[in-house]
C-alpha cells in the first residue's frame, strides 16, 4: 500500500507541475531519472535544477496532499466537485476535456457523448446549459 501511495504522489506532483506549466515533460523525465540514481525527492531535484522555486513546490505539494487525502478517504465525489472550480490551476474534468476537443473540431458531438463518463452532463454542456 505504501509503495502505491508513493507512486500516486510522484504522479500527482509531476502532473500538477506539468498542468501548471511550471516544468516541461522533458524536464520532468530528466528529474525522475536523476531521482532513481540519487534517491532524492522529486521536488528537491527540481529546485536544485532551478526549474521551480521552493514556494512553487510548497503550493503544489499542498494541492497534491489535498487531492491525495481525498482519494485515500474515498471522497471521489468531492474531488470531482473541486476539479471544475480549479480550472485556473490547469485541472479539468473528463467532460471539460472532451468538450474542448469538440470545440476545437477534433471530435463530433456523437463522439463526445459516447466518450463521456457522464453523458447527460455532456449533453447539457453541448447545449450550453452547464
Amino acid at each position: 500500500m505504501l509503495k502505491s501511495i508513493d507512486r500516486i504522489e510522484k504522479a500527482l506532483l509531476g502532473q500538477i507541475l506539468l498542468r501548471k506549466g511550471l516544468i516541461l515533460e522533458a524536464e520532468l523525465e530528466q528529474a525522475l531519472r536523476e531521482q532513481i540514481n540519487s534517491k532524492k525527492k522529486l521536488g528537491e531535484i527540481l529546485i536544485e535544477q532551478n526549474l521551480i522555486s521552493s514556494s512553487e513546490l510548497d503550493r503544489v505539494l499542498n494541492e497534491q496532499n489535498m487531492m491525495l487525502g481525498k482519494i485515500l478517504r474515498n471522497e471521489v465525489e468531492e474531488v470531482e466537485s473541486i476539479i471544475p472550480r480549479c480550472n485556473f490551476e490547469g485541472m479539468c474534468t473528463m467532460n471539460q476535456s472532451i468538450y474542448r476537443l469538440y470545440e476545437e473540431g477534433r471530435i463530433t458531438e456523437e463522439t463526445a457523448l459516447e466518450a463521456s463518463p457522464k453523458p447527460n452532463e455532456m449533453a447539457q454542456i453541448l447545449r450550453g446549459r452547464a
